[in-house]
């Protein structure tokens, strides 16, 4: 028992056989990359938005940073009385200035 492959009788028709086999693979990589792409710029919108709120936050930090540092310069500096806790500060009267 012979296996039998049916020809194609005309030459129009194996053509479009034959693109249809070489075609289909690359239709289909175009679309799965199509897909990952859509994902790829998901990630990458996400990750530009936790980038800009990690340098939001940074700045943040530096601001109250500097104030901290320039609050203790003017303590140590001045040692003025504004800037003493409470707690150190001696029961007295008011005196005006």
């Amino acid at each position: 028992m012979a296996f039998r492959i049916e020809h194609s009788k005309s030459l129009p028709m194996l053509i479009l056989y034959g693109f249809g086999v070489v075609s289909a693979p690359l239709i289909a990589a175009l679309v799965y990359g199509a897909v990952h792409m859509g994902r790829l710029a998901d990630q990458s919108k996400e990750a530009v938005h936790q980038a800009v709120r990690a340098t939001e936050h940074a700045n943040r930090v530096t601001g109250q940073s500097t104030t901290m540092e320039r609050i203790g310069r003017q303590y140590l500096l001045c040692k003025m009385r504004a800037f003493t806790p409470p707690s150190d500060r001696p029961m007295t009267a008011f005196e005006p200035p």
